[in-house]
């Protein structure tokens, strides 16, 4: 991997995407566009799972039982809070 490049794990989807950018325009730039926020990150959906399960600690992320991975639904329904360390090091062993 291009140490230059942005790369985002998408463990939901077993997917790792780049973005031909650097991290300084990423973070300045596209973390503050809220069109393309909408579009990469579904706030509609985390504002949905705040809702129901409350704020996360820091360690925590949203996720959903069972893992998109292995065929479950991106629904409010079946999100969980999840320990933001195991969630992500377990799915992204099926990352390709």
């Amino acid at each position: 991997m291009d140490s230059n490049i942005v790369y985002r794990l998408q463990v939901h989807y077993g997917k790792i995407l780049d973005w031909d950018d650097s991290i300084d325009n990423f973070l300045q730039f596209r973390m503050r566009h809220e069109p393309y926020l909408r579009e990469n990150f579904d706030l509609e959906l985390h504002q949905a799972c705040l809702k129901k399960l409350g704020s996360l600690r820091s360690d925590e992320m949203f996720g959903f039982e069972p893992a998109l991975i292995f065929g479950g639904k991106k629904d409010v329904e079946f999100a969980r809070k999840l320990n933001l360390f195991v969630h992500i090091d377990l799915l992204s062993q099926f990352c390709r």
